[in-house]
């Protein structure tokens, strides 16, 4: 272990899948994207948010689950999340950083959140 590496260690600690990391905010494995690559979901007030940062790259992905994107180490896992996700999602309003609430639609309108806004 490198000194640098063994300085952080006191601070740092690992959590498993779908464990809680702090009061109303667990975390949740999104094997697939890029190694490593995490959601979490906060629950706070009754309300819930999802944050799945680039797990979907574009609006089509939503509509196209399987369409992936080149930094998608393993498409077949990547597709099967992102189907987990919109399945999650559809039906129910979502609160979307930095955006309005994720409308009860198709799943173009989840993807549309994750896209930047202009």
């Amino acid at each position: 272990m490198t000194k640098e590496v063994a300085g952080l260690a006191p601070h740092i600690r690992t959590v498993a899948d779908g464990q809680e990391i702090f009061p109303g905010v667990r975390m949740r494995i999104t094997a697939g994207h890029t190694h490593g690559h995490a959601e979490y979901v906060m629950t706070s007030g009754g309300q819930r948010l999802i944050a799945f940062g680039d797990a979907m790259h574009s609006p089509i992905q939503g509509d196209h689950p399987e369409w992936s994107a080149v930094f998608d180490h393993d498409p077949v896992r990547s597709a099967a999340h992102r189907r987990r996700l919109v399945a999650h999602i559809i039906g129910k309003s979502y609160p979307c950083p930095g955006r309005n609430r994720i409308p009860p639609t198709e799943g173009s309108e989840l993807a549309r959140c994750a896209r930047p806004q202009r």
